[in-house]
């Protein structure tokens, strides 16, 4: 069985969830009753099982970001196989992608799951602090899937007041 190695990754965004992001990152941010990555870790473990994401953060904050997130590690190397890629800024309450697939949200790179081989061709962006989302979208290798329905992604701070409603 190929091993899943699951990826919360900032996109380059945080300026726009300043001044909250300066000491915190994105996925620490709280949205209805839950932060980002708590409801992640739960509509993940609804599908997986028992895994453990690794959290890709930017250097600025990276040495204080296990603090925000339950004291997990952070920017560290990833395994051989599959990796499922999500965008820290991620809200959702299932999880419905496969491998090969690429979600979007009003034409933003949401999540993503590479299989072993298309991981492979990410590795170098897969071991950074950042990923290169843009790239994703533009794979002609990943079937693009629409999830602007059901996930939300904001793009500013004061959309997480704004969809409030919707997130609970």
């Amino acid at each position: 069985m190929n091993t899943i190695s699951v990826l919360i990754c900032e996109d380059g965004t945080h300026d726009r969830f300043y001044p909250l992001s300066a000491t915190r990152p994105l996925c620490a941010l709280r949205a209805g009753a839950f932060t980002i990555s708590e409801r992640l870790g739960l509509v993940l473990a609804k599908r997986f099982g028992d895994i453990k994401p690794d959290y890709r953060i930017r250097e600025a904050i990276a040495p204080i970001a296990p603090e925000s997130l339950g004291e997990v590690p952070v920017n560290c190397a990833v395994n051989a196989g599959e990796v499922i890629i999500i965008n820290a800024l991620l809200i959702a309450h299932e999880f419905p992608l496969n491998a090969g697939e690429v979600a979007l949200v009003e034409n933003r790179v949401a999540a993503a799951w590479l299989d072993a081989s298309q991981a492979a061709r990410y590795a170098d962006s897969l071991s950074g602090a950042g990923f290169d989302f843009a790239a994703l979208a533009a794979d002609p290798s990943l079937r693009k899937v629409n999830l602007s329905d059901t996930w939300i992604l904001p793009d500013y701070i004061w959309d997480l007041i704004l969809k409030n409603g919707d997130i609970i």
